[in-house]
């Protein structure tokens, strides 16, 4: 096919359409039936869990696990880079893969986290973890934390906390009503 043919042939496809280029220099959009898409695709940050985790009867001590997920609910085409910059200073919190990463519009990361709490009885501590999208420091997510630890037991003979230890260890939710008492 003669390549003039094919080029009106193709001008001929879009001014049926109804396609109408706006110049990128003037705005940053195009308009195709009447619907704008633009051109220079936003990211928003978004972590798609409870503003707040609270984990209640925890072990002084212990590790407690879950999973956060940020993710970009910004435009189609927006590309998100986004890093956790605040986090408690009590216990150890530990996140896998890593403290920031990357995604596209319509997507989450998915964020290991394992925090080992303080060796302190019957203690309530609480702390917020920050996202924010790096190119926008603007919007940030905030997700706070709220651990209460329990009050420890010591038994006078060591064979009947080993037995305790054992069946506690066989049935975790009767060491939760124990705790409770």
């Amino acid at each position: 096919m003669n390549k003039k043919i094919f080029a009106l042939a193709i001008l001929g496809m879009f001014l049926l359409a109804g396609v109408t280029t706006i110049s990128v220099a003037e705005k940053t959009e195009t308009k195709m039936n009447n619907n704008t898409k633009n051109l220079d695709p936003v990211p928003h940050l978004y972590v798609a869990n409870n503003p707040v985790l609270d984990f209640y009867f925890i072990k002084p001590g212990s590790e407690i696990s879950t999973v956060l997920y940020p993710g970009n609910d910004g435009d189609e085409y927006s590309w998100l880079k986004w890093e956790i910059t605040e986090w408690p200073e009590w216990g150890t919190w530990k996140f896998e893969p890593s403290k920031k990463g990357e995604c596209p519009g319509g997507y989450y990361d998915t964020v290991y986290l394992t925090i080992t709490v303080p060796n302190q009885p019957e203690a309530t501590f609480s702390g917020d973890v920050v996202f924010v999208n790096t190119e926008d420091l603007s919007n940030s997510v905030t997700i706070t934390f709220i651990v209460k630890t329990i009050k420890t037991r010591q038994l006078v003979n060591p064979m009947i906390q080993q037995f305790f230890e054992n069946l506690f260890e066989k049935f975790p939710l009767l060491e939760n009503l124990f705790n409770f008492l």
